[in-house]
């Protein structure tokens, strides 16, 4: 009977079966030792249960039972767990002391090591136990670690007679008792990290950078088998590593394990890491994966993912996963034809696609079969945007459809990828179409710039023949791409990941090779097309902050009249913050406190809460995660107003109008009540000495005013209609000066 149904029959309270079925195990023709030693969790259930006599009678059968016919550390091993089990059994302690003395009767001063480890005294059974097991197996020269992982030592000498251990740190030598020694450490091998880390790190630097998934699996494995990134660093630096060598490291590292199959990495900043301790074949994860997924994309997705990772492990791709996924694929499709899904064209193409990896004969005859027969083949198009489904469905059109598959390849391009298109204009080429077919594809796609938008940008980009595009103005193809931009983000019809994904892909293809197509195609143009273009580009919001400046600025190169811009007051600029130096200092201050108080303490919370277990169900992970995200936000704003930051100086500050740093004294119309304010930096504002930040809504009523003029406001602090009488420069002022 196994150990788990005797567990269940202990807390069913069926004590008499536990017994029988006890008994049963020892009456075997040959003890299984092993299985024997398993089996102490049921003793811990009887004793639970307040039934220790009949657990005691239970493990004394036992340990007869495997002494008859074994040697007494065999024995041991069953005694040893049944101990723990149970604990309070004075016999049980007196009959493992016996078992320790037959088993390690070489061992010079055994007698007096027991007695010093207290097994046969009132020590708790765990503590006494572990003394002898770490004392018994050490010898000089051997390594240890700390049971709290923060340290190893190596033992100089051995006193048997009196079980006193010298060992050294790395920095001097300690002298412990047996029980103690036992407390603190644990033997260990010469190659643990924890030993190369005291006696020799440039050893252990140079095998982390050979392997960086073995380290970091040991670490893990030494910390319970989780941990986050922040707790390796702290394990490594700066005994190991310096912080600029860890970062590099660390980098390497990451890719080391998103490929490893004994680490489970998760998260970002810190990283949560996990060791697994069986993991599954990379054929196994790849068909449990593969299982899961439901669409045609994405197991082809998978399916190449699996094979690069092949390669890149220096591995032959398994031809027996392959064809198990080639099988599955088949039966879907055979299913999803026989339903009359609109995907049944897509997976019969991923059919001949891993097909023909695995060398089937028969790999393209389900596709050419239902495409000689399907009616819509734009529908096939619909449902998949995979480029190498769509090459395979024009390849099979070619077979499937002899006499009618230069039509419906001409009909496909506009809806087809840029790579595909290329690759399909090509074949019509080939096969004898001309200039009448592509000037009518070319008035098609330029018509439609939204529905038929990579169709557009291969036009733009430029296919391989000239002759595709018919003489089209390169000035053409780019309003109507500008045109699809604009008309994507006002689009009723569209979703908003369609609108992304044209943005995306517009972006990408004007910035293509450092703009070379669109400084080609502005360099040819007149100016009244070239400020239309301008005027294009500068209502558009979905072309990115980069590609919109270098757009407007390579035209302005062009046409440098178009850039004329007046000059900006001081408070107008948007690429400068003038600050003083006062307050450029409170902001870096509150730069540091943020980075190294917040922040910090966010990691450490967020270290803490993903140690609790389960991320899927963990709020406090989840809200340490979020939190993390809104200090980084944070920190990311101050760091970019600090780029732009500039200190001004009392040099600088106007007193014939009112600008940043100048004291202005007014004065209400209706009663002369006097009310002075100064514009000064946004973190400079104070309240009580009248300081407010000249980027502040109050402030843009002021700035620029002259004395004698008249100011409107309305807020706590002045309500009315007020007349400038005096402006004076605040940097000036004693107080500030002295304070600078």
């Amino acid at each position: 009977m196994e150990s788990k149904a005797l567990e269940e029959l202990v807390a069913a309270h069926q004590y008499q079966g536990v017994e029988d079925g006890w008994m049963e195990m020892l009456e075997e023709s040959e003890l299984d030792v092993a299985l024997l030693a398993s089996c102490s969790p049921v003793l811990e259930g009887l004793r639970r249960a307040d039934r220790i006599e009949q657990a005691a009678t239970l493990a004394w059968a036992a340990i007869e039972a495997v002494s008859g016919s074994n040697d007494a550390a065999e024995t041991l091993r069953v005694a040893r767990p049944f101990l723990l089990a149970i604990a309070k059994s004075t016999e049980l302690r007196t009959r493992v002391c016996q078992l320790y003395r037959d088993a390690y009767a070489d061992c010079e001063g055994l007698d007096a090591l027991i007695e010093e480890a207290g097994l046969a005294g009132g020590r708790p059974v765990r503590r006494a136990l572990r003394t002898l097991d770490t004392c018994l197996i050490l010898k000089p020269g051997d390594y240890l670690r700390s049971r709290d992982g923060k340290s190893a030592a190596r033992v100089e000498k051995i006193d048997h007679s009196s079980w006193e251990f010298v060992f050294t740190t790395g920095t001097g030598n300690e002298t412990l008792g047996a029980v103690l020694l036992a407390d603190r450490f644990e033997k260990t091998s010469a190659g643990h990290y924890r030993v190369a880390m005291c006696f020799d790190p440039d050893r252990l630097k140079e095998r982390m950078l050979k392997d960086h998934c073995a380290i970091v699996v040991e670490i893990c494995r030494d910390h319970g088998g989780k941990m986050d990134s922040d707790q390796l660093e702290d394990v490594l630096v700066p005994d190991v590593l310096s912080q600029d060598e860890w970062k590099k490291w660390w980098t390497a590292a990451r890719t080391a394990l998103r490929r490893s199959r004994r680490i489970m990495l998760d998260g970002r900043t810190p990283y949560y890491i996990e060791y697994v301790d069986h993991p599954q074949s990379a054929e196994d994860e790849f068909i449990e994966e593969f299982n899961r997924e439901h669409d045609p994309t994405g197991q082809l997705t998978l399916i190449q993912k699996y094979v690069r990772a092949c390669a890149r492990r220096g591995e032959e791709k398994c031809s027996k996963t392959l064809e198990q996924c080639y099988a599955q694929v088949c039966d879907k499709a055979r299913q999803r034809t026989e339903s009359q899904k609109s995907d049944a064209g897509v997976w019969w193409l991923l059919a001949r696609y891993t097909g023909e990896m695995v060398g089937a004969p028969d790999a393209q005859d389900g596709a050419v079969e239902f495409f000689r027969s399907a009616d819509d083949i734009q529908a096939v198009l619909s449902c998949t945007d995979s480029v190498e489904l769509l090459r395979l469905c024009c390849a099979t059109l070619e077979v499937a459809r002899p006499d009618e598959w230069l039509d419906l390849l001409t009909a496909m391009i506009p809806r087809l990828p840029m790579a595909v298109a290329e690759t399909a204009a090509n074949r019509l080429i080939e096969s004898g179409r001309g200039a009448e077919t592509f000037a009518h594809l070319v008035q098609q796609i330029t018509a439609s710039p939204i529905e038929f938008n990579e169709a557009l940008l291969w036009l733009w980009d430029g296919p391989a023949n000239a002759d595709i595009i018919v003489n089209t103005p390169a000035v053409t193809l780019l309003r109507r791409i500008l045109d699809a931009l604009d008309g994507s983000r006002r689009s009723d019809n569209l979703s908003k990941d369609k609108a992304r994904t044209i943005a995306t892909r517009c972006r990408a293809v004007l910035s293509a090779r450092k703009y070379e197509r669109y400084k080609q195609c502005i360099a040819d143009i007149s100016p009244g097309v070239g400020l239309a273009i301008r005027t294009q580009i500068m209502r558009l919001d979905n072309l990115g902050r980069s590609v919109y400046d270098e757009l407007l600025n390579l035209l302005a190169s062009r046409f440098p009249t178009f850039d004329a811009k007046p000059e900006l007051a001081r408070w107008e600029r948007e690429d400068i913050l003038y600050v003083t130096e006062e307050g450029m200092l409170r902001r870096q201050k509150e730069i540091d406190h943020h980075l190294n108080v917040k922040m910090k303490e966010n990691s450490r919370a967020i270290g803490e809460a993903a140690a609790k277990g389960d991320l899927s169900e963990n709020s406090e992970y989840k809200f340490a995660l979020e939190e993390r995200d809104l200090l980084r936000a944070r920190l990311a704003q101050m760091n970019s107003e600090m780029e732009i930051a500039k200190i001004f100086t009392h040099e600088e500050v106007p007193t014939d109008h009112i600008g940043i740093g100048t004291r202005a004294t007014l004065k209400r119309v209706t009663d002369g009540e006097e009310y002075e304010f100064c514009l000064m930096g946004p973190w400079d504002s104070d309240h009580e000495r009248g300081w407010i930040n000249y980027k502040a809504p109050v402030a843009a009523r002021a700035l620029g005013k002259r004395v004698g003029e008249h100011i409107e406001f309305d807020h706590a602090a002045a309500t009315g209609t007020y007349e400038i009488v005096e402006l004076g420069n605040e940097l000036l002022a004693s107080e500030h000066v002295d304070r600078v």
